[in-house]
């Protein structure tokens, strides 16, 4: 498969957000997935009472809300906003010049440049602070569908290209609720590499 170009990557996602029947499907549930998120985010047992929270590609903001239930000051980024919870911008690009305790993202698999990508957490990330990804290794194994642009040979090389940027500090593995077609789901927790 011939790889997006960058704006085909942007027009293609704002396009496929923006549809109403689409983002009426993301509303389907919402409620249920805030209070999945709010049990899933306390099992994580980081505290978040008052922590500054960046949620990425985060589309209808159900994780923006859990993390605000649980006391954080959580905002989310999306190519297509979700006001008052998701404010339009790139997760490949951050333009923000706010720093951050928390970055979370579920959305791993639209980076379109994973190192670039490891460089605009890292500048808006507060010293200390940890970054939380959750995939779905399936994603990097044979995952072929178009918007999905983080272009590497499976998951290994994913975590490697993290790894030379970012030091895992946690890793935790747990059955899918949302997404059934996959079988596992991981989480890793990672902090700056020159800390």
């Amino acid at each position: 498969m011939k790889r997006m170009t960058y704006q085909e990557y942007i027009d293609y996602n704002v396009r496929k957000n923006s549809d109403p029947a689409f983002r009426e499907k993301l509303i389907k549930n919402r409620q249920k997935k805030v209070a999945f998120f709010v049990d899933k985010f306390r099992k994580l047992g980081l505290g978040y009472e008052a922590k500054a929270i960046l949620c990425l590609g985060a589309r209808m903001g159900e994780e923006v809300e859990a993390f605000n239930v649980l006391g954080a000051e959580a905002i989310g980024l999306d190519l297509v906003p979700y006001p008052p919870l998701v404010r339009e911008g790139d997760m490949n690009n951050i333009a923000l010049d706010s720093t951050f305790d928390v970055v979370y993202t579920n959305s791993f698999d639209h980076v379109y440049d994973i190192a670039d990508w490891v460089v605009n957490v890292r500048r808006v990330l507060n010293p200390g602070g940890v970054l939380i990804l959750s995939l779905f290794p399936e994603i990097f194994d044979g995952h072929d569908e178009e918007e999905e642009v983080a272009y590497v040979e499976g998951k290994d090389e994913a975590l490697a290209i993290l790894g030379r940027h970012l030091r895992l500090v946690r890793v935790e593995t747990d059955t899918p609720q949302w997404f059934k077609q996959y079988t596992e789901e991981i989480y890793l927790y990672a902090k700056d590499a020159h800390e």
